[in-house]
């Protein structure tokens, strides 16, 4: 069962945290009604909580940076209540109220692409210049390497086959991911959607999983495409790997 909030949850239950996280307060309140509870909390979530609670444990007001409505936000607001605020554009951030500009802090919400965050981090440090935030390495690169993937996959293909439905946001971003490295894009739900005509004189065909999509979609488009003649599978991930800049001889 899905829930909104504790009190749906029978007692007696087992609670399972989702990969968004959630406030303390939730996990209080579970541990006195008794319940067993499984945390699933993403480890990156789980880190932003961490890096929350210690700017603000240190006297910073701490600024969340990414979309309101984000399911992960509310659990890193919750993590200190009263030293959090957010934004999520740089026009934003001039409405961003601070008790000391020289104790001011910023993470950013797992799960949205960090190359969107840019122009807001940058806002609030001309705005804060004593502006402090976490290392490059702890933030969450998964949004990101996931859009550069679907550009791979796209630069490589003659078709590209996004696998969901074509009304969900999902889906629709990754079709323009791939129309923009000008790939013949279609999105589809179902294997029997294939058109016989998109695959004239197509050599390499790229598929990209939207949200929405079933889980056993994919098997049965390469299935499928493999009853057309002999085919060959390859996997590409793009990851983004942080390395330590080290002063070279001489460099201090």
């Amino acid at each position: 069962m899905f829930v909104p909030s504790l009190a749906e949850v029978p007692d007696g239950s087992t609670l399972m945290i989702p990969a968004h996280g959630v406030p303390p307060a939730v996990l209080d309140e579970a541990a006195q009604r008794g319940l067993r509870t499984v945390d699933a909390t993403c480890p990156l979530v789980a880190a932003v909580h961490a890096e929350t609670r210690t700017f603000a444990e240190r006297g910073d007001q701490v600024v969340i940076i990414g979309p309101r409505g984000n399911a992960v936000a509310a659990g890193i607001a919750g993590q200190s209540p009263d030293h959090t605020v957010m934004t999520e554009s740089p026009g934003g951030v001039g409405a961003v109220s601070v008790a000391d500009p020289r104790r001011v802090s910023y993470v950013l919400q797992p799960g949205i692409p960090v190359e969107e965050t840019v122009p807001v981090s940058a806002a609030l440090r001309s705005r804060f210049p004593a502006l402090r935030g976490p290392d490059p390495d702890r933030f969450c690169y998964a949004a990101s390497d996931r859009r550069e993937t679907v550009r791979a996959v796209a630069a490589a293909s003659d078709l590209v086959l996004v696998l969901g439905t074509e009304d969900e946001p999902d889906s629709r971003l990754l079709a323009g991911l791939a129309r923009d490295g000008r790939a013949k894009t279609h999105v589809i739900d179902d294997a029997g959607q294939i058109e016989p005509s998109w695959l004239a004189g197509v050599g390499t065909i790229g598929l990209a999983e939207a949200v929405s999509s079933r889980p056993a979609l994919a098997g049965q488009v390469t299935s499928a495409l493999s009853g057309l003649g002999p085919l060959s599978v390859t996997r590409r991930r793009v990851s983004t790997e942080i390395l330590g800049v080290h002063p070279g001889p001489g460099i201090s």
